[in-house]
């Protein structure tokens, strides 16, 4: 055994295997019984929204009950049905014409399950390279372990997009790490398809003066809004502006953080929550980044990865992105032994892992997976400081992405 391969036992890998394995069974089982139905899912909301888009209509002015002018309610097709969920940027419906193309709904239906069975792969490939230093053993913990996410479950079968954001970021890193930075610009470009949740990534490149990549996002960025803006003969502020007013659709009780300012009535105005959740956690996460921006980038990715889940509306299947914090928490632990490295992982994947969907849990779901995450990332980034990070994902550049 080499020095520093762990030893992991067989029943343990054996559990993470049957629970990813499990998981990943069910997620395809549920994605193929509601789309093979018809079923309402959040990959047909975003295919009917993508229908409406090639028709040159902004989806905003199609959802049911947005508009009381007779001229307005004609613009929702009666084959397509109204709008549900709009909370897009103008240039998520760019990305998502190659994500989702507005194809017939069976054709669309297989070709997003091949886009799902090939990024989990890519995930499945990125996670078993951070582990391999530590042993097959590990590496093969490690992936399974990421892919037993109830939220994998949950966004599988509901034709979500995190997934796909998580294979991005993991070729931005990639490319990154390569020194090829139109590339990592363009898929950090895609990983912004729900920019609620990776808003904040672009933080990364930007203090680490990665002027080329963030070049590269930032044009995309502004090519893909004016063309939707002249599509929809839209000012671009206008449809930004969208997004923001779309916000008051949402569950109070699901808005991460800044929900509970309206849950005690600090804040009366649920438009309001968005900019002070903005602001608040986009400058820690700013900070935080300048702070570490000479970590590799396993390290300070999971900066932005944490607060973006904390500061708008996220859900359960939104969760796992924080892979990223459960594989550099492991690694940690792989590396250092402690027991407190080990609960922490064992803590955060348990949250995450664990299969409650209820009521009660819609209500306090955000808690424990903010309070580990957050103990998580401390812990993470003063071990980062202290220079007792595993060496080998700070110099590794296979699939780490870290430079």
């Amino acid at each position: 055994m080499a020095s520093n391969e762990v030893a992991i036992p067989n029943a343990v890998i054996i559990l993470f295997t049957v629970a990813a394995l499990a998981y990943l069974a069910l997620g395809f089982s549920h994605y193929i019984d509601r789309t093979g139905r018809n079923y309402d899912s959040d990959l047909k909301h975003r295919w009917s929204q993508q229908l409406y888009v090639t028709k040159g209509v902004n989806p905003f002015f199609t959802r049911e009950g947005s508009l009381s002018s007779e001229e307005g309610t004609q613009l929702i097709d009666p084959e397509i049905g109204p709008s549900v969920g709009v909370s897009y940027p103008p240039w998520s419906y760019v990305i998502n014409e190659v994500l989702i193309p507005p194809l017939p709904w069976t054709a669309v239906t297989f070709y997003f399950a091949a886009w799902l069975l090939i990024v989990l792969v890519v995930q499945g490939i990125w996670v078993w390279h951070q582990g391999i230093p530590y042993g097959r053993r590990a590496a093969w913990m490690l992936c399974w372990a990421s892919l037993a996410l109830y939220s994998n479950f949950m966004a599988i079968g509901l034709g979500q997009l995190s997934n796909i954001m998580i294979a991005a970021i993991i070729a931005w890193m990639y490319f990154s790490s390569q020194e090829r930075p139109v590339l990592a610009g363009i898929f950090l470009f895609i990983a912004l398809v729900k920019p609620q949740l990776t808003l904040f990534l672009l933080f990364v490149p930007l203090v680490r003066r990665d002027w080329k990549c963030l070049l590269t996002t930032g044009l995309l960025g502004l090519v893909s809004t004016g063309a939707i803006s002249l599509w929809f003969a839209e000012p671009p502020h206008e449809l930004l502006l969208q997004v923001l007013n779309s916000a008051d659709e949402f569950e109070i009780g699901l808005l991460g953080i800044p929900g509970l300012l309206m849950r005690f009535g600090l804040v009366s105005d649920p438009n309001l929550l968005s900019p002070i959740g903005l602001v608040s956690f986009g400058f820690l996460a700013l900070v935080l980044s300048f702070r570490h921006r000479d970590a590799p980038l396993p390290v300070i990715v999971t900066i932005p990865i944490v607060f973006g889940q904390m500061w708008t509306y996220s859900r359960r299947y939104d969760q796992n992105l924080l892979v990223f914090l459960l594989v550099a928490l492991c690694l940690l632990a792989l590396a250092r032994g402690t027991r407190w490295d080990w609960a922490l992982f064992g803590s955060l994947f348990f949250v995450l892992w664990a299969p409650v969907d209820s009521a009660l849990w819609h209500i306090t779901e955000d808690w424990p997976v903010f309070i580990i995450s957050l103990v998580g990332l401390a812990s993470l980034l003063q071990a980062w400081r202290s220079g007792s990070f595993p060496t080998e994902v700070s110099n590794s550049t296979r699939l780490t992405g870290s430079v």
